[in-house]
């Protein structure tokens, strides 16, 4: 997802960049999917519908996440480029794209937006 929202914008990071990024947009989403994955546990242990009701879950927490990190990764994307342009990425350090990921996941309302992404699922 993230290499297609960068060949859209035209923009071309290092692996290292990149990976960065997606680790620091990861950490900050982890406790939004661990509630997820305790409930999914719990359901797939009840016969039949359990495991049905479980893979829903999963699917809808899944889809959430996804929807969320690429919020996340948009609003980092577009905060260095307003601010640094294109090149400004070549003289970030690993700190400093840390440091963003975790600014921009907590600017933004992410148990709100996953909310949101598990409604549009359901629909």
């Amino acid at each position: 997802m993230y290499a297609k929202i960068n060949s859209a914008i035209g923009l071309s990071l290092s692996d290292n960049i990149l990976k960065t990024l997606v680790l620091g947009v990861a950490t900050n989403l982890m406790a939004a999917y661990a509630g997820g994955l305790f409930l999914t546990t719990i359901l797939s242990f009840i016969p039949g519908l359990g495991s049905i009701g479980a893979s829903v879950l999963i699917g809808g927490t899944c889809y959430a996440l996804t929807v969320t990190s690429g919020y996340i990764y948009l609003k980092i994307m577009t905060e260095i480029l307003s601010q640094e342009g294109k090149e400004g990425f070549q003289n970030l350090t690993e700190a400093d794209l840390k440091r963003r990921a975790e600014k921009a996941a907590k600017s933004s309302d992410v148990e709100n937006i996953m909310k949101e992404a598990k409604k549009s699922y359901k629909s």
